[in-house]
């Protein structure tokens, strides 16, 4: 029974942290309730966080657009 106790407090905590990192990471459409929509500025500003935060996702930029912004690529 402590075993699982401990556990569950282990869990909890776990839980807490995880879900104050990713409060970072909530986008202007979420912040707004859907009614605004993200720039480019703001979209490119958004990934390169979470790349810097996250070793699992990249950014590279690729090629420059017709409306001569680089286009980026997310893995």
């Amino acid at each position: 029974m402590n075993k699982l106790l401990l556990l569950f407090a282990v869990s909890c905590c776990c839980f807490a942290q995880e879900t104050k990192n990713t409060k970072d990471f909530i986008t202007v459409f979420e912040q707004s309730e859907g009614l605004k929509t993200a720039t480019y500025e703001q979209t490119i500003k958004f990934y390169k966080a979470l790349a810097k935060k996250y070793p699992q996702i990249s950014m590279q930029s690729m090629v420059e657009t017709d409306s001569g912004k680089p286009l980026h690529i997310v893995t």
